[in-house]
């Protein structure tokens, strides 16, 4: 902290005041650098890399969510190629910027990255294709990358090609993010799918807002047989009833013990929704399940009720946001939560509005049921279940309120007697 505003003395930039705070909080641990969202572009950032270069030691660079461009990248490249620090892991996160694909071949000019880089984050970045032939240098040469994020950076199906091709056998790579960029058709995805399935510890990945045709789900599965996955982001991915019941088929007979299942916006109906829930249930150990945007209805709400009441459900956070619910339908998975394995955090769908309902301390009841009950229930909060912008929720009316709680808090009071 003293280092930068001692440059910013030397020089005309006033120093930035959430900079500063940044800075002050990371005292305790110098090696770890985070300017994250400091509204710095190339010029005001300036006397912070001055003193980056002084302080030399550096194990985490966080300066996402700034305007920084090329001209930054170059002036980083720099620092680390004249650093003393040849040894020891190194995280770039640089999402949310203005860097192009010149900012990938100012990493490929640094022999310290390609020898440090562990974890890369560039998602939010126009890269476009025009990056694919340093992302592949990348992945060739940082032999110690094992996490790679490049979410909307406008790349297409020649980037992904590019990937699949630089991937081989003894990759440690075992985080990949590449969501949100079109159009990728189906054979650079499959090929990349292929090659993944070879990775011996590859675990996560994330196609978020890809559409996945029935060759990419059957990679999907076959990616879900055969490598031991904890994480896998699928929401906005539409991948229909066939393909989520193949997934989840293949999620249950893999080797991996699962942690996290995106599915949101998926295209499930309540046709197939039994059955992909009766799957769910027998993956061992997922914590986190989003199955929002999805057609669940009466028929998902029962056997949403068997999971959850299940024993061995090992379910912390269950986001079920525009599922057509109904006020029916949270009563019973509310209704459900009466075991001592219950989600900390819930989010589902009312008529018209989507109810939010946190669980802080449901194990330990107390010896009064109605009033245990009822403050379950009061832990509701509701706001518009539209994808209105809203700044904040809207308190419904006393009595609609009212009403919520009373109907809840008797069906509980109920089943617990």
């Amino acid at each position: 902290m003293k280092l930068y505003t001692d440059f910013c003395e030397k020089s005309t930039e006033s120093p930035s005041h959430k900079l500063l705070k940044w800075l002050y909080s990371l005292e305790v641990s110098e090696d770890e650098i985070i300017v994250s969202d400091c509204a710095l572009q190339d010029v005001s950032v300036t006397p912070f890399l001055h003193a980056l270069e002084v302080h030399k030691t550096v194990a985490l660079l966080d300066i996402s969510h700034n305007s920084l461009g090329n001209e930054t990248m170059e002036k980083i490249q720099q620092i680390f190629t004249s650093s003393n620090q040849k040894y020891g892991g190194l995280t770039l996160d640089l999402h949310c910027n203005r860097f192009g694909p010149t900012a990938l071949f100012q990493i490929c000019e640094c022999p310290v990255m390609f020898k440090r880089l562990e974890v890369l984050n560039l998602s939010h970045n126009r890269l476009t294709d025009a990056c694919s032939s340093y992302l592949s240098t990348i992945l060739e040469n940082c032999k110690a990358l094992y996490s790679l994020k490049i979410e909307q950076c406008s790349i297409t199906s020649r980037t992904i090609q590019k990937l699949a091709d630089s991937l081989h056998d003894e990759s440690i790579l075992s985080h990949l993010s590449i969501g949100n960029n079109n159009p990728i058709s189906g054979n650079a995805m499959v090929n990349l799918l292929s090659k993944l399935s070879s990775l011996k510890r590859f675990s996560e990945l994330s196609v978020t807002g890809i559409r996945l045709n029935k060759p990419m789900v059957d990679g999907l599965c076959q990616l879900a047989k055969l490598s031991s996955l904890s994480a896998l982001f699928l929401g906005g991915t539409y991948i229909g009833d066939d393909g989520a019941v193949s997934l989840t088929e293949a999620l249950r007979c893999g080797p991996q013990e699962f942690v996290k299942l995106d599915l949101a916006s998926c295209g499930i109906t309540s046709d197939v929704v039994t059955k992909v829930f009766a799957n769910i249930a027998r993956i061992d150990g997922i914590v986190e399940l989003n199955l929002g945007g999805n057609s669940i209805a009466d028929e998902g709400c029962y056997a949403l009720e068997r999971i959850l009441s299940d024993q061995q459900c090992s379910l912390k956070s269950l986001i079920l946001d525009r599922c057509q619910l109904g006020l029916g339908g949270i009563l019973r998975i509310v209704a459900a939560l009466g075991g001592d394995q219950v989600p900390t955090k819930i989010c589902a769908e009312s008529t018209r509005r989507t109810t939010i309902i946190e669980r802080a301390d449901i194990i330990s009841i107390p010896d009064d049921p109605f009033h245990g009950l009822e403050m379950r229930v009061l832990r509701c909060i509701h706001k518009p279940a539209d994808n209105s912008d809203n700044k904040g929720y809207i308190r419904s009316s006393d009595s609609e309120i009212n009403e919520f709680v009373n109907q809840t808090t008797i069906l509980l009071w109920i089943l617990k007697k």
